[in-house]
């Protein structure tokens, strides 16, 4: 029987000390308070002194940040890059002090996009990769696929936007574009493009593109369905048509897809559009589908509208602005309380009840649990699973100031809500980025304010500090670079006792949504004392390609105060 291996690449970094966030002024004080700190506020800029915004962030196996954003004069305003701006992408080590002057010049790394300023009769033609979907290849690489064409001419007064109809790779110095195109079309008079489409890792390493829009501007029409690059290959299938593939997928900003850890049925995939109906899916060709009948709690009168209907307003839809995550993924399964497989789902639309919402959907048992009312009104809130299996609620805008504080949601305590005592200075709302750091900071960039239409992209981010980065943390000295799925392996440290060991899948986030973040528990089987005076723990890998996609994950042990390495 063939032995499967997976790349599982173990980033090891040192804390950066930065100067820490003041504490700020009250909170519910049914919650409890958690210590914590943020960064100062870094700008970007480029060489010439353009503001330089944050859209789509991916951590790299070298430990640096992959930034995908825009580039605009300071002072000038718009809604997309075609109107105001120009394309920006650029690296970031996240070791390096913070600059004295609060001001980071970044070198810009060029995008292979096909058409740049090119001129045909009265039109301009620019491709830009921002509104595209991510995540890492099985071999540490980042693929992007879809994005922003936009088309300018005098006789508008704005541009015509649709979406791209191509994918692209960066191996960490070199970015190319992916001779073939997408095949799978939303529309019979039109090539296949998409624009907020979504893109998964898949157990068997190739990748899911999933939704998105390929008309954005006037009139957008949706492409609803789904297709499969193959890495190895290169080349493309249509896994679902349109007319096969349900409605219930859709979402404005990105369906909300996920790989099971176990299959339930015949389908090893679930997806979360706007109406908050959990759908489930399959990886193969052709795709099966089946509709949950049972809807995010507080949408049952949208959704019985929506069907009497056919149709519904995108800004009422109950997951529209939400967030999501993978809860951890246990060894045995319910013993946080949740299958392996459960999906949290966090924030939502504007005036609803979901908007200070924190829901829990169960593949297996094909059920909600009550929701969790956190007391603060999010839109576009981040999720970012922590080392030591919380999830964090970071950013989103609303009204209310806490939304500047970080929460936490602790599923290992039946959900527990706790509140950071400092505030990160900005409100941080749509496009807004964070991503897990190595060393157990959180990258916080990007976003908007309240007012989305009309505010500005932040051309800043901050380094968050969960309470853990505040006590004394055990240590990883060596571990292996690649881990085979099933096979023992052992890590040193100065642990004698480590009572839990995660891997942590490389965060890969666009407006508040990353599909591959994924925490996974390990086995330990054994610890001993070596001769340096340290401990050897044996640990056992993932039993397989569904629990733990193979790509880059980060290793982290934890002690009994659950704090992480």
């Amino acid at each position: 029987m063939r032995r499967l291996k997976s790349v599982l690449g173990v980033l090891l970094a040192a804390l950066m000390v930065a100067t820490l966030g003041a504490p700020a002024g009250a909170v519910d004080p049914a919650l409890p308070v958690a210590p914590d700190a943020w960064g100062p506020k870094i700008t970007l800029q480029s060489p010439d002194g353009w503001e330089v915004t944050p859209v789509h962030g991916t951590l790299l196996p070298s430990g640096k940040l992959f930034i995908v954003g825009i580039e605009r004069q300071p002072g000038t305003s718009g809604s997309t890059p075609g109107e105001f701006g120009r394309r920006s992408s650029f690296l970031l080590d996240p070791t390096l002090p913070a600059p004295a002057s609060g001001v980071l010049t970044v070198t810009p790394i060029e995008q292979p996009v096909d058409f740049k300023n090119l001129v045909s009769g009265a039109w301009t033609f620019n491709d830009d990769l921002v509104c595209g979907g991510q995540t890492l290849t099985a071999d540490g690489k980042y693929f992007s696929a879809g994005g922003t064409r936009s088309a300018k001419t005098d006789l508008l007064t704005k541009p015509v936007v649709g979406g791209l109809s191509y994918a692209t790779i960066f191996d960490g110095s070199t970015w190319t574009r992916v001779p073939q195109n997408m095949k799978a079309t939303g529309n019979a008079d039109q090539p296949g493009a998409r624009w907020y489409p979504t893109v998964t890792r898949l157990p068997d390493g190739r990748l899911l593109v999933a939704s998105g829009f390929d008309r954005v501007q006037p009139d957008p029409t949706v492409n609803l369905s789904t297709e499969i690059y193959n890495p190895t290959t290169g080349s493309w299938e249509v896994s679902s048509k349109v007319g096969q593939t349900p409605f219930e997928i859709i979402n404005s900003d990105y369906t909300h897809t996920f790989v099971l850890p176990q299959r339930v049925g015949p389908y090893d995939l679930m997806m979360l559009g706007e109406p908050g109906v959990p759908v489930l899916g399959t990886s193969t060709t052709p795709a099966a589908w089946k509709i949950a009948n049972t809807v995010r709690p507080g949408s049952e009168e949208f959704n019985r509208l929506r069907l009497a209907n056919g149709a519904w307003d995108k800004d009422m839809a109950p997951d529209n602005t939400a967030s999501s995550a993978m809860l951890p993924i246990r060894l045995k399964s319910g013993d946080w309380g949740y299958a392996n497989g459960s999906v949290l789902v966090a924030g939502g639309a504007h005036d609803s009840v979901h908007q200070t919402a924190v829901d829990v959907y169960d593949p297996v048992a094909g059920a909600w649990k009550p929701s969790v009312n956190t007391g603060v009104e999010r839109h576009h809130p981040s999720t970012v699973i922590l080392p030591d299996g919380r999830v964090l609620l970071v950013a989103g805008h609303s009204p209310d100031a806490t939304v500047r504080r970080a929460m936490y949601v602790d599923p290992a305590q039946n959900f527990r809500l706790s509140v950071g005592q400092s505030e990160g200075g900005e409100t941080r709302g749509y496009h807004n980025v964070s991503i897990l750091l190595p060393d157990g900071r959180v990258f916080v960039g990007g976003g908007r304010d309240i007012t989305t239409a009309t505010s500005l992209e932040k051309p800043s981010f901050r380094f968050y500090y969960p309470h853990y980065m505040f006590t004394d943390r055990p240590r990883i000295v060596n571990a292996p670079d690649v881990l085979n799925y099933g096979e023992q392996f052992v890590v040193g440290s100065d642990m004698q006792r480590p009572v839990d060991a995660v891997l942590v899948g490389l965060g890969s986030m666009t407006h508040s949504f990353d599909a591959n973040q994924r925490s996974i528990q390990v086995q330990i089987s054994n610890v001993k004392a070596d001769s340096a005076g340290g401990y050897k723990s044996v640990l056992t890998g993932p039993a397989g390609s569904q629990i733990a996609p193979p790509g880059p994950y980060m290793l982290f042990l934890l002690d009994d105060r659950r704090i992480p390495s």
